[in-house]
């Protein structure tokens, strides 16, 4: 998926890209298995951990993924960095919108 392999890691970092895609697959959160493993953030080693309350089992639509990239904006324990990161998310969703409208990068594909 190039959105979160490309855009997503590149705004918000190769971890918050991994957990973020994990929560959209599964509806729940993940740690590295090997933190420091090889390769793209869809391709990364996991555990599951925490179920994401409200969280669909595999996201449908932007608002799911809207919801997962708020779960971990919002998690920050830096206040800064946690705002930045919420006043990201309409940008990050307009990206996988415009993929997603030229069929580059179907939902389904969460």
């Amino acid at each position: 998926m190039s959105w979160v392999n490309e855009s997503l890691a590149k705004k918000w970092g190769i971890k918050a890209a991994t957990r973020i895609y994990h929560i959209c697959l599964s509806g729940h959160d993940v740690e590295f298995e090997t933190p420091f493993a090889k390769g793209a953030p869809t391709e990364k080693p996991v555990i599951r951990t925490v179920e994401i309350p409200g969280a669909p089992q595999k996201a449908a639509n932007l608002f799911d993924v809207g919801q997962a990239l708020s779960w971990v904006a919002s998690g920050r324990n830096n206040s800064e960095e946690r705002l930045e990161m919420q006043a990201d998310i309409p940008e990050l969703i307009d990206s996988l919108y415009q993929l997603s409208k030229g069929n580059q990068l179907p939902l389904s594909n969460f």
